[in-house]
């Protein structure tokens, strides 16, 4: 399927958590790596944006509080009203978030720190300052750089080892347009077609409530505002009704749709594909319509309860899977989750593939 843009991933979005939501027993296993991600999914874009941006920086000398009286000439409320449309406007609603002003503070060398609070779903994310040069031309996602010490890296996620099982459950979570969640499908679906009825797998879906409806990652207008029930939404619900009704040929259908059609043209492309697979297209139109809230629930409580926050993710046997998006890869990782091993997992795959150093 076809994307328009997209972010390298340090990252997900996660895109991207999307609930608020208590830490349970079963997601307290990944706390460690969601902590990670909450420090460098939510500027991702950032990061391509002005080269660098992470939340404990070296500092040069720090900037102060304004020792003068700028503050009488300087409209603080009209600046910080202009980053924060920047910040929204540039960064954050193509990721379905949004930041809040909670207050600014006039700096010396004609600078004004205005202090942000990143929402998601009416959560609190991250809270982020940003700088503003008080002629209203320039803004700065970070305080000065010294050029001398290094910028700390971030800790790696800290990740149990997956779980073993007879049967070992494998859930990958994707949004229908994001690229590099095609791609992991691209490597997984052999890998799962290989191992067959050995696995229990899922193909999960990334989505959020807005308003009376639901949200997917790409359905944004031209100003960058995400709506409700645009073309990813709805696909992904088809998708569902496919894989809930049509198992043996949902992954065929896949890689069909993923081929063939793109974001512009799902609304009819995804009929064409799906005759010419023989799937009972009025059948999946009365499950899009019929039971697409009970659907989208149920993918919402599933990213919830495992903290997922960008597509892809992968989870086998409820532990986050960190390995690489080529078919052999997956299936080395899934084969290790098996109790005893079958057969199946002597066949070697295809190694072609990327790393898994994209998100959306």
């Amino acid at each position: 399927m076809a994307e328009h843009k997209e972010h390298e991933h340090h990252e997900h979005h996660e895109h991207h958590e999307h609930h608020e939501h208590p830490l349970h027993h079963h997601e307290a296993r990944h706390h460690g790596f969601n902590a990670w991600m909450a420090t460098t999914v939510i500027f991702a874009i950032a990061l391509i944006a002005v080269g660098a941006f992470v939340l404990t920086m070296p500092k040069a000398a720090p900037i102060t509080p304004a020792a003068n009286n700028n503050a009488a000439v300087v409209d603080k409320a009209a600046l910080s009203d202009k980053a924060l449309n920047y910040v929204n406007d540039n960064f954050l609603a193509q990721q379905g978030m949004i930041a809040v002003l909670k207050g600014n503070e006039l700096l010396s060398d004609g600078v004004l720190k205005v202090n942000l609070e990143i929402q998601k779903d009416g959560s609190t994310v991250q809270e982020a300052p940003v700088y503003v040069t008080t002629d209203g031309k320039s803004v700065f996602l970070s305080e000065p750089l010294d050029l001398e010490t290094p910028i700390p890296q971030p800790e790696p996620p800290v990740v149990e080892a997956i779980a073993k099982t007879d049967k070992p459950s494998v859930e990958l979570y994707v949004m229908a347009y994001c690229p590099y969640g095609n791609q992991a499908e691209s490597g997984m679906i052999p890998a799962i077609k290989l191992l067959g009825s050995t696995v229990d797998f899922k193909l999960r879906y990334i989505v959020s409530r807005l308003g009376d409806g639901y949200n997917s990652l790409h359905d944004v207008d031209s100003t960058g505002q995400p709506y409700a029930d645009g073309p990813e939404l709805n696909q992904d619900v088809r998708e569902l009704c496919i894989q809930k009704y049509m198992p043996a040929q949902f992954l065929d259908y896949i890689t069909a749709v993923n081929t063939a059609c793109t974001l512009q043209n799902i609304a009819t492309c995804w009929k064409t594909e799906a005759d010419k697979l023989s799937l009972d297209t009025a059948k999946i139109e009365k499950c899009a319509v019929d039971e697409k809230a009970a659907l989208l629930d149920a993918e919402i409580a599933a990213t919830t309860q495992n903290g997922v926050s960008g597509s892809p993710t992968t989870i086998i046997n409820g532990g986050l899977y960190n390995g690489g998006r080529s078919a052999e890869e997956f299936k080395a990782g899934i084969c290790s989750a098996f109790n005893t091993a079958p057969a199946e997992c002597g066949t070697t795959l295809d190694s072609a593939g990327a790393a898994a150093a994209g998100n959306c």
